[in-house]
């Protein structure tokens, strides 16, 4: 299993257990965020509230980066070639065009 198709195949068994964490974190953090503001709550609530939160917002931002990761990743193998093909492609024109001013 690679990291690509952990977090974008959504149909294999780690893709949607993968899937299924970011959801229950997405309903933790809901719920973290809308306890956090009632006023009755102690401050030893609110610390383990926002320190749940905090680690939350970790995790999401790794699994961000992880999708801006494995998009740099795709789009430098199509990159790569496509831009050696476009040189190669000028180079011929600048070669034709040479050969039509001569």
């Amino acid at each position: 299993m690679d990291l690509k198709t952990l977090v974008e195949k959504h149909e294999t068994p780690e893709g949607k257990v993968f899937d299924m964490v970011i959801q229950a974190l997405i309903i933790i953090s809901l719920f973290t965020f809308s306890r956090e503001t009632l006023p009755e709550l102690s401050e030893k609530t609110r610390s383990v509230l926002r320190i749940a939160e905090a680690v939350i917002v970790i995790l999401f931002t790794i699994e961000y980066a992880l999708r801006i990761y494995i998009l740099i990743i795709g789009i430098g193998i199509v990159a790569i070639p496509a831009g050696l093909l476009a040189s190669a492609l000028n180079k011929v024109r600048s070669d034709e065009e040479d050969d039509a001013d001569e």
